[in-house]
């Protein structure tokens, strides 16, 4: 699991499962790239290390989109989720998008 690599060990806000049962709601990289960050940054899924996991994730899923997209650009819209200022899809995605 990604999250224990990076430090943490159990879910405390919900499933995994759930994360990819959302994503599956949705299409393209942006969107499904916003429900990572919303449920697993901004819900705090894990014990620790939310944002790395998250990070990680979308990375991952760039890499296998071709989509170019920086780390810092990623960080920067976890960042905005974890602490609020981003809530939903449309403006995770959005954000991710544009960059902010």
């Amino acid at each position: 699991m990604i999250n224990k690599i990076h430090g943490g060990s159990n879910t405390v806000t919900g499933e995994v499962d759930t994360v990819l049962a959302n994503m599956s709601y949705r299409t393209g990289f942006y969107d499904k790239s916003a429900v990572v960050i919303r449920d697993i940054a901004g819900r705090h899924l894990f014990n620790n290390a939310n944002k790395r996991t998250a990070q990680t994730v979308v990375e991952q899923l760039a890499k296998r989109n071709n989509i170019n997209i920086s780390k810092s650009q990623i960080r920067n819209v976890i960042n905005n989720s974890a602490t609020g200022r981003l809530r939903s899809i449309e403006e995770i995605s959005g954000a991710l998008k544009n960059g902010i």
